[in-house]
């Protein structure tokens, strides 16, 4: 190509050649695109490039593993520095660091388990020892204790008789004597009848006893203004004993029991006690004690000591086999 050819020539933006042989000029568009000299930036190009990008941030998803929990949020980054970054030619804004909050955190605490390890004991003794004392039962500081719970006392259930009772001239616990058996059954007092007793005296009189107080023994009568009880539970508690074949520590409320010698007694009651000879022992007693309203209590003895001990009505208090 020489010289004084034109630039375009050759190319296939220049000028053509229309159907006749006339040259016709190439596009107003390429003609300037091929003036058009490359840009030369200045020295401060890119600077004011990054000034301008940090006014206007944005959010970007910074790669990492597939798998994350899902309550994990997406990590946001900032890339107001981008272009700078780029470039090579700016330094990259600091940013905070999960890691450098979890060294801080375990900074302090370092520090202050090693300030409670340097703290002595003596430093709580003294804090305790500040407070004021009181007089009386009541101690202070780490040597108070606290009160000992007490258990509610336990109530027995009805109709149940202590075996700690003692024997009254009205009876003993919850066996009122006067009172019937049907009465007493329904206060849940227990009762075994002895059917032999029941039957071979046709009603008149007979025994029973507590399942729960074997060492007592219960006799009932016809009830008032009968000859006879028609059912076991008609009859009526007339008396109540102890003996020395049922062992027993159940005593009198004057405080005498069984085995207590034949002079105590005497000399509890002194002279108001009624004598008789006891039927079946040969220098035995029959000691009886008027108590009022038609109730008393009863020694036996064997000539040295008390064997048995009935408190009741004094009709029936009166003999071994009586019922008054």
């Amino acid at each position: 190509m020489s010289k004084d050819t034109p630039a375009h020539v050759g190319r296939g933006d220049g000028p053509r050649t229309g159907a006749n042989g006339a040259s016709r000029p190439g596009s107003p568009v390429a003609q300037a695109l091929r003036d058009l000299a490359p840009p030369r930036h200045g020295r401060t190009f890119w600077s004011d490039l990054d000034t301008r990008l940090a006014d206007e941030p944005q959010l970007r998803l910074s790669p990492r593993s597939a798998i994350r929990p899902i309550t994990q949020p997406p990590p946001v980054i900032d890339d107001r520095n981008l272009a700078g970054n780029l470039k090579g030619d700016a330094p990259a804004r600091p940013r905070t660091s999960r890691r450098t909050i979890v060294a801080v955190a375990v900074a302090v605490l370092v520090l202050l388990l090693g300030i409670a390890a340097l703290q002595g004991p003596d430093d709580d003794v003294t804090t305790t020892d500040s407070t004021p004392q009181t007089t009386g039962a009541a101690t202070t500081g780490s040597d108070s204790a606290a009160p000992e719970e007490v258990a509610p006392p336990v109530t027995p259930p009805p109709g149940t008789i202590d075996p700690a009772a003692a024997l009254t001239p009205a009876g003993v616990g919850p066996l009122v004597v006067g009172t019937r058996m049907a009465d007493l059954q329904a206060a849940g007092v227990a009762m075994q009848v002895d059917t032999s007793t029941f039957e071979g005296t046709g009603g008149t009189c007979y025994d029973a006893k507590v399942p729960g107080a074997l060492d007592l023994l219960l006799r009932f009568r016809a009830p008032d203004g009968q000859r006879r009880a028609e059912d076991p539970v008609e009859g009526v508690l007339t008396s109540v004993s102890i003996e020395s074949a049922l062992p027993t520590s159940r005593g009198t409320d004057t405080g005498l029991a069984l085995g207590t010698p034949q002079d105590q007694v005497l000399a509890a009651y002194g002279g108001v006690l009624d004598d008789r000879p006891h039927p079946f022992l040969s220098g035995g007693h029959i000691y009886r004690a008027d108590a009022g309203n038609g109730t008393g209590i009863a020694f036996f003895t064997d000539g040295q000591g008390v064997n048995r001990i009935s408190v009741g009505e004094m009709d029936s208090i009166r003999f071994l086999n009586q019922c008054g």
